[in-house]
């Protein structure tokens, strides 16, 4: 029935999808690097604007963190410690996703804000003293 009617099952290629291979599968579509979809099952390819690590080919299946690990922290689609939608979730939990920097940033240890806390107690207390 597919060789009589081919265009009810052929279908067009996706915008900003790569279909050059021939015989191309929803499965197989190539996805372009800043580019990103939800799974192998979806023709919604979307613009990673945010982050710089969408690694594009392939799509995204549910990755639980375990897997991230074992996988060497990378979730389909993105670079290596990005992960989720648009690559805009942190692998490890020492992290957290950064617009400015278009990718994971370090939080903020503790000796940070102990140093902060410190300079504001100082702050304060001069205010106080001089008052």
């Amino acid at each position: 029935e597919i060789f009589s009617s081919p265009t009810d099952y052929c279908k067009a290629c996706p915008p900003y999808a790569d279909c050059a291979t021939s015989n191309t599968t929803l499965e197989s579509i190539g996805i372009p690097r800043d580019y990103w979809r939800a799974s192998l099952l979806t023709t919604e390819i979307h613009k990673c604007d945010a982050s710089d690590h969408c690694s594009g080919s392939g799509g995204a299946t549910e990755t639980s963190r375990r897997r991230l690990a074992a996988s060497g922290g990378a979730g389909p689609g993105c670079d290596l410690g990005h992960t989720g939608p648009l690559c805009e979730w942190c692998v490890s939990n020492e992290q957290y996703f950064s617009r400015k920097e278009g990718g994971c940033a370090d939080c903020p240890t503790a000796g940070r804000f102990g140093i902060l806390a410190a300079a504001l107690v100082a702050l304060a207390g001069t205010a106080f003293l001089s008052y």
